[in-house]
């Protein structure tokens, strides 16, 4: 009989210390509720002076009235039309409403009328960053730079564009020139770690993060990416321990409950981390990858009715969310809801046709039910977008092995070995796939090197004990089957413990594995 086995993997964000904003107010020196009050009164003497409306707008942006704000420079262009800072200050307004296009459009229009204006582009391009265009965030940044070269913060908003696009030798080369000019400059520091550990640099990420503590030794985006790190190094133990220093710091910090949760989860604590994701959540109720990280808790307790609200609600924040349709789908797998699996996957590739885990897990749902070669396309795009992918090997194998194709499929089991020697599943399938060619000793080898990595893997003792019956081996037979017994007796009289993995693949999806 085929198993199937969830394995549940994690990925949790690393704090971005900035982008870091130009948003200066000016005629503030008094509160900003008394300001307001002089002005008005002001107003009603001269109410055609755009200067005072003008003054006013500054003071409702500065209490965050943004739309009081966005009245009063409007009243100052309707009579100044040409009026640069007003279109500046309108549109830092409608960045701080999250109202993106319309901040951009006010700073276009600044920029018409004040070419040289670095404090509009570096704001422009924030504008840009959060929409995600990376590339016209880095257009303004480069223009703001070739007019204020010495502007560190507006290259460190450069660097931060550059990683979000993936380019990071170039982030890590304006984080660098910044550091140089000044060695501790602690958004430099954190964000070229952040860099560095987006590119897979994790001693250099740490040596970065390690430099802001000795600094600022209470720095809590600091902490919270060394814990980070730890993870995707697989030392879970000192990530939970840096993610401590980050939660005594700041004891409402959902983001350090989220990622303290990651490491739970990577080293099978699940219920340690319910009990974080559930703090995270009472923090701050609108977080999409909490609830998809808490789905994840409950899928690796196998508790997958739990999980599917949690993905819902994922979801209903975040349609856009690749990682929950794709886990989402899993949990339908794992319930053998396969109708309802099929489009989650789907609609996860759709948003992003890479994926290379939802083109894997669509497979296994079309091999269940018997469509192998639909299984074995997927098997096929999921390998060409990540070609180490050593599970998609051994299930486009199983596919292979199940249509017939012995050959092929020892091929993809040697491939998954290949990527991963420690693969007891793969041995055990290629063993399998041995003893259908009657090479039953080639078999049995296999079923030994299985239960050596796995010595549970029951499946494995029950394959080898039929291979030396059908080789006239009884004796060798009786032997594997006493071991079942003492196997099952010795999981009986233990605890069940939870699953741990000996190395953690850092990612916010769960993979289906048969």
């Amino acid at each position: 009989m085929i198993r199937k086995i969830i394995v549940c993997c994690f990925y949790s964000y690393l704090i971005i210390l900035g982008p870091l904003s130009v948003h200066s107010t000016q005629g503030t020196e008094k509160p900003a509720k008394q300001t307001i009050a002089d002005i008005t009164k002001a107003l009603t003497l001269n109410p055609s002076d755009p200067e005072l409306y003008y003054q006013r707008g500054l003071a409702y942006q500065e209490h965050g009235r943004h739309d009081r704000a966005i009245t009063d420079f409007t009243k100052t262009l309707k009579i100044k039309p040409k009026h640069a800072e007003a279109y500046f200050k309108r549109g830092n307004a409608w960045d701080d409403k999250g109202e993106y296009d319309l901040a951009i459009l006010d700073f276009t229009q600044a920029l018409k009328l004040k070419p040289r204006f670095i404090k509009v582009y570096n704001n422009r391009g924030l504008a840009h960053l959060e929409k995600g265009d990376n590339d016209k965030a880095i257009a303004d940044f480069t223009k703001a730079l070739g007019y204020g070269p010495e502007e560190f913060d507006i290259q460190i908003n450069r660097g931060i564009a550059y990683t979000r696009k993936e380019h990071y030798a170039s982030a890590i080369k304006d984080f660098t020139q910044v550091l140089e000019a000044d060695p501790q400059n602690l958004s430099a520091l954190n964000n070229r770690g952040l860099a560095y550990s987006s590119a897979e640099d994790y001693d250099r990420a740490q040596t970065d993060f390690n430099q802001v503590l000795e600094i600022d030794s209470k720095n809590i985006a600091a902490w919270n990416n060394r814990g980070l790190v730890y993870s995707l190094m697989g030392k879970h133990d000192k990530a939970i321990e840096a993610l401590n220093h980050a939660l005594k710091l700041k004891p409402n910090d959902s983001e350090a409950y989220s990622n303290r949760a990651a490491s739970y989860i990577a080293q099978g604590k699940y219920n340690d981390a319910l009990v974080d994701l559930n703090q995270a959540l009472e923090i701050d109720p609108q977080d999409a990858e909490a609830y998809n990280n808490r789905g994840l808790a409950y899928a690796g307790k196998g508790q997958y009715g739990d999980a599917l609200p949690d993905f819902n609600q994922s979801l209903n924040l975040n349609g856009d969310y690749a990682e929950a349709y794709n886990n989402r789908g899993v949990a339908y797998l794992a319930q053998g809801e396969y109708d309802q699996a099929i489009p989650d996957f789907i609609q996860s590739l759709n948003i992003n046709p890479d994926y290379a885990e939802a083109y894997n897990n669509r497979g296994l749902v079309y091999s269940l039910q018997g469509k192998y070669d639909r299984a074995i396309e997927d098997y096929y795009n999921a390998l060409s977008k990540n070609p180490e992918y050593a599970n998609a090997y051994r299930n486009r194998g199983l596919a292979y092995s199940l249509k017939g194709e012995h050959n092929r499929a020892i091929r993809d089991f040697n491939q998954a070995l290949k990527i991963n020697p420690k693969y007891a599943k793969a041995y055990y399938n290629r063993g399998t796939t041995y003893s259908k060619q009657g090479k039953y000793n080639r078999a049995i080898s296999d079923f030994k090197e299985a239960l050596k990595i796995n010595s549970q893997l029951a499946v494995a003792y029950t394959a080898m004990a039929d291979c030396f019956e059908k080789t006239g081996r009884r004796e060798k037979a009786v032997e594997v089957y006493n071991e079942i017994i003492h196997q099952a007796d010795k999981a009986s009289q233990v605890e069940p413990a939870a699953k741990t993995k000996d190395k953690t693949i850092i990612k916010k999806t769960i993979e289906w594995e048969r």
